[in-house]
């Protein structure tokens, strides 16, 4: 599958599914090279749509539908203990969530990814690659 790129500028990397893979009705998943939040995903809307709160009824529930989905495929594939979800839409125009396994291990368990004072570090492709498989895996069950 190839990267996401919409008209509005917004894109994603790493892709795990799409909409075209029929195994999530409205979106891209992609997973976010982020080692300190291992499994961490960005799930997008398929089509621009800049505002969460602008989206009808019909395409609200099925995008969260399938943010539900993913979340529940990242929990099992990654065996985190919980799932943290984040809509934000004051940085990029363009409706997506991020999704943000958490673990019994985490040193700052009550921080975000966005105040959480560790350093970014990229995951090792090797790895990158089996959470990749392990999500696409769990989506298919």
């Amino acid at each position: 599958m190839e990267d996401y790129k919409c008209e509005c500028g917004f894109e994603l990397w790493n892709p795990i599914v799409s909409h075209k893979d029929s195994l999530l009705s409205c979106s891209y998943l992609s997973l976010y090279d982020d080692a300190r939040f291992l499994g961490r995903c960005i799930l997008s809307y398929n089509e621009h749509e800049e505002d969460f709160a602008d989206m009808d009824l019909f395409d609200m529930t099925a995008f969260m539908s399938d943010v539900q989905q993913a979340g529940r495929a990242i929990q099992k594939a990654t065996g985190a203990e919980r799932i943290n979800y984040a809509i934000l839409g004051n940085a990029v125009p363009h409706v997506h969530v991020h999704i943000i396994p958490r673990y019994g291990t985490d040193p700052y368990p009550k921080k975000s990814p966005w105040n959480h004072p560790g350093k970014v570090m990229s995951l090792e492709e090797a790895l990158k690659y089996k959470i990749i498989e392990d999500i696409q895996m769990q989506l298919k069950e």
